[in-house]
């Protein structure tokens, strides 16, 4: 027969302390992520987008990629405050642009009356 005190009980009794559920360390690398790339790639594209502004297409193509590629990369842990900077930029150069080409479309008709 067996002792019952060597028996393993699965659910602790009142008296027996609970213990604790074994969990994996979690592993932080430095090497850089699949993503990384379109967090940075959305910072400076954003970046560009608010310089181009003034010149009303480059401004709002680059913003779009800027915002597209700022969601891509928010999926990486590493660099994902550089993916919500590009999207802010890339935001910012969207509406910059848009500010400037209804100006610019403004100024032709009235210029033409």
């Amino acid at each position: 027969m067996q002792n019952p005190n060597l028996t393993q009980n699965p659910v602790p009794g009142p008296n027996q302390p609970q213990q604790p559920a074994k969990t994996e360390p979690q592993v932080v690398s430095n090497q850089p992520g699949p993503f990384d790339n379109y967090a940075l790639a959305s910072f400076l594209l954003g970046t560009l987008s608010i310089i181009l502004s003034l010149v009303v297409y480059p401004g709002l193509v680059f913003a779009i990629i800027s915002i597209v590629f700022g969601l891509r990369g928010k999926q990486s842990t590493a660099k994902s405050k550089l993916a919500k900077i590009g999207i802010v930029l890339g935001v910012l150069g969207l509406i910059f642009s848009v500010f400037w080409g209804v100006m610019n479309l403004y100024l032709t008709v009235v210029s033409e009356l």
